[in-house]
C-alpha cells in the first residue's frame, strides 16, 4: 500500500509546485496560461489516481455508499471534463508551449486537396460530411 499512496502524494505535491509557479508569474505581470494548465492538468490526473488507488484499496467495499468512497471517485472524474477537458489543456500546450499544429482541424491547402476552396478558408463542415465529399459518395 505504501508505493501508491507515495505515488499519489507526489503527483499532488506537483500539482501545487505548478500552480504555485503560475501564481509567480501572475503576480510578476507575466503570461502564465502555460502554467495554469498544466497546473489543472497535473491535478486532475492526481485526483484520478489517487481515487483509483482509493477505490483499488478498498475492494468491493470503495463502492458501498457507507463509505463514501464512490461518490469521492466519481467526483474526481468531474476535474478531467470541467471547467475545463484535459484534451483542451492537452491541445493548448501542445500547440502554444511546444508550437505543434493544431490536431484537430484539417488543413486542405497543406494536403494539396483544396477542391476549389478559397485559399486560407477554413471549411466548417464536420469531418465525415468532408471525407464522404471529398470522396465522391455525398
Amino acid at each position: 500500500m505504501q508505493f501508491p499512496i507515495a505515488e499519489c502524494y507526489i503527483e499532488v505535491e506537483a500539482a501545487n509546485l505548478m500552480r504555485w509557479r503560475a501564481c509567480e508569474l501572475f503576480d510578476a505581470g507575466e503570461p502564465c496560461g502555460a502554467q495554469a494548465n498544466m497546473a489543472k492538468y497535473l491535478a486532475a490526473k492526481a485526483s484520478w489516481e489517487a481515487a483509483n488507488a482509493c477505490i483499488q484499496f478498498h475492494g468491493g467495499y470503495g463502492f458501498a455508499h457507507e463509505y463514501d468512497i464512490e461518490r469521492k471517485f466519481r467526483e474526481t472524474r468531474l476535474y478531467q471534463v470541467a471547467p475545463i477537458s484535459t484534451n483542451l489543456i492537452l491541445s493548448y500546450v501542445a500547440e502554444h508551449v511546444l508550437g505543434l499544429p493544431r490536431s484537430f482541424e484539417r488543413s486542405y491547402a497543406a494536403s494539396g486537396r483544396d477542391h476549389g476552396r478559397s485559399s486560407g478558408a477554413r471549411d466548417r463542415r464536420p469531418f465525415c460530411t468532408r471525407q464522404l465529399a471529398d470522396s465522391g459518395r455525398a
